[in-house]
């Protein structure tokens, strides 16, 4: 079922996370969307790295239609609220996490993959995480 087959996708993507770490290290973890959140969490905490979420939109803003829209809604509150920044495309997503998850407005960022320069912007969401300068 859907359920099992996120949580064992999941511990693949921290198994494989794990794996990648101890041979070549990494400085920050990116998460996108709800479903790579328990992965981005625990590997946070065993590697002691920060982790950025993007959202592409939430499932309260979805509409919650499906049988998982609970379970979803909880884990992108964990998500958002574990990640050192938060990035969405979009001011609808930026909008509902502000409302439905009570995240502070500076730890969002919009970044719309489709404008020019947003590579950069990416970058600079990074190195603000890991506290490095320009």
């Amino acid at each position: 079922n859907f359920f099992f087959f996120f949580l064992m996708m999941n511990k693949e993507l921290e198994l494989v996370g794990r794996e990648i770490y101890e041979l070549e290290g990494f400085n920050l973890i990116h998460a996108n969307d709800w479903v790579t959140v328990p992965a981005a969490i625990s590997l946070s905490k065993l590697t002691d790295k920060p982790f950025v979420l993007s959202l592409h939109s939430t499932e309260k803003e979805r509409g919650f239609g499906i049988d998982y829209s609970g379970l979803i809604y909880d884990v992108e509150a964990m998500g958002v609220h574990e990640a050192k920044h938060v990035i969405v495309d979009k001011e609808t997503t930026l909008n509902h996490i502000l409302s439905d998850f009570g995240l502070q407005k500076e730890k969002i960022s919009i970044i719309n993959p489709f404008e020019k320069g947003w590579e950069k912007r990416i970058i600079e969401v990074y190195r603000s995480v890991l506290g490095e300068q320009k």
